[in-house]
């Protein structure tokens, strides 16, 4: 058997609940800067572990990721096109690097981050796991069945729930996202894969109780109606 290199996809994570590469034990990790981490789309990060930089070599190179002994060379009167780059692949993470950021989405997240770095990961992470396992407790009641893990070791904010069948799902899905006027909406998302799945909700830090309440006694409505 031999030991395969493990990825961590953690858009899903970084943001909503404490992440550690090396606990995790994992060879890369990639997470963007939207969703959870609440910044501008078109950012995000790259992580290997610092022992893997030199056995692995990127299918395409970006031209940058060299190392310069006299820095960017632009503005230099004997800039060559081929010497200047003539130069060993850096030994960092950027080797890897194929993309350009813009720069609103860098200062964006930047902004985003230094929020975050206020607020502290340690009390987001508290209150979004509080907040997951109180939508469990409160959608259960609702009538609700969960798809997703209900372990509270396992459950943060994300969470997938059905309410029996796909059809209801997407009346459920219609009625909340686009209630009747006079009623706010409420923002979930439909997801499923190999016939597992049904609603998804996102509860974050700057959620509330009351707003796991009402989506709990909409849902319920909703069930209620469609079981008559």
């Amino acid at each position: 058997m031999r030991a395969a290199p493990t990825c961590d996809d953690a858009f899903q994570a970084v943001g909503a609940i404490l992440v550690d590469v090396h606990d995790d034990d994992v060879d890369f990790l990639v997470t963007g800067s939207y969703k959870w981490q609440c910044g501008p789309e078109g950012a995000g990060l790259f992580y290997i572990r610092k022992d893997l930089i030199p056995q692995l070599e990127p299918r395409f190179r970006n031209y940058l990721a060299v190392e310069m002994p006299r820095g960017l060379p632009f503005s230099l009167p004997d800039h060559d096109n081929v010497t200047d780059w003539d130069h060993p692949q850096i030994q960092t993470a950027e080797k890897f690097s194929l993309g350009t950021v813009t720069g609103p989405s860098a200062f964006g997240w930047l902004a985003t981050l230094k929020f975050i770095e206020r607020v502290g990961m340690a009390n987001i992470d508290r209150r979004v796991r509080h907040l997951g396992q109180y939508a469990v407790a409160a959608l259960r009641e609702a009538g609700a069945t969960f798809t997703s893990p209900t372990d509270p070791k396992k459950v943060h904010g994300l969470l997938t729930y059905t309410t029996g069948s796909p059809e209801r799902d997407l009346t459920s899905f219609q009625r909340l996202n686009a209630p009747p006027i006079g009623k706010r909406p409420i923002k979930i998302s439909m997801r499923a894969l190999g016939n597992v799945g049904g609603l998804r909700v996102s509860a974050h830090f700057f959620n509330t109780e009351q707003e796991i309440d009402d989506l709990a006694r909409r849902q319920g409505e909703i069930i209620a109606s469609e079981r008559r």
